[in-house]
């Protein structure tokens, strides 16, 4: 569940309406289905359509055994650099961003990432040896709502703030060493700081559901 420039990144005060630099904040996200818990924290710069930034994110396994151990798969990291491209009903625009639209984004991480080592609680063996290395993947999103978004300088704002929404669907694919390896497919919604989804994975040919909270960086 990647931060959304378009639902929740902040434009820092004195910026420029279509661009600037933008936090995104941290994001948490827990999938019930699978028992992973999902951070991410990441600061982008936009410029019309366009946005770079930079995240740093991890996938924490939380699946432990009748004694309190841990089972899962040891846990994943990203850390690397982030693109997008946003098209749609206004894309890179101010201009109605308290209205609803069709808003897209196709983006795209490229860095270094994979899965850590694992440790057996009681006698610290290793479950799995570390297994990282060059890391990428893509995402294409297409929704319907408001960015929710407004542009203030000093006292002055373009609008007056209102809740940010979307709801939409979504396909993801990333290599061996990224933090979702594989094919994913899905549906996926905020409202606010709230966020949730559900589809399925390929690579682990299962379904998972998220539900999770972003806080951006005012």
């Amino acid at each position: 569940m990647p931060i959304n420039p378009y639902s929740l990144n902040t434009i820092i005060p004195g910026g420029e309406p279509n661009g600037g630099l933008t936090l995104g904040g941290t994001s948490l996200a827990y999938d019930m289905l699978n028992e992973n818990l999902l951070t991410a924290a990441n600061i982008n710069l936009m410029r019309g359509n366009l946005d770079i930034g930079a995240e740093y994110s991890g996938l924490h396994s939380t699946e432990r055994d009748s004694h309190g151990v841990l089972v899962g798969n040891p846990s994943r990291s990203f850390l690397g650099a982030t693109g997008g491209l946003n098209f749609g009903t206004y894309a890179g625009s101010r201009k109605g961003d308290w209205e609803n639209r069709f808003m897209g984004i196709l983006s795209g991480k490229l860095g270094y990432g994979g899965a850590g080592t694992g440790l057996d609680r009681y006698n610290l063996e290793p479950l799995q040896e570390s297994d990282k290395g060059l890391a990428y993947s893509g995402r294409l999103d297409l929704k319907s709502g408001r960015p929710g978004r407004t542009y203030c300088v000093g006292s002055y704002c373009s609008a007056a703030p209102v809740p940010s929404r979307s709801i939409g669907l979504f396909g993801e694919y990333g290599n061996p060493y990224s933090l979702n390896p594989g094919l994913r497919v899905g549906a996926e919604g905020h409202f606010r700081f709230l966020s949730g989804g559900g589809g399925y994975d390929f690579e682990s040919q299962s379904p998972f559901i998220n539900a999770g909270l972003r806080v951006p960086i005012r």
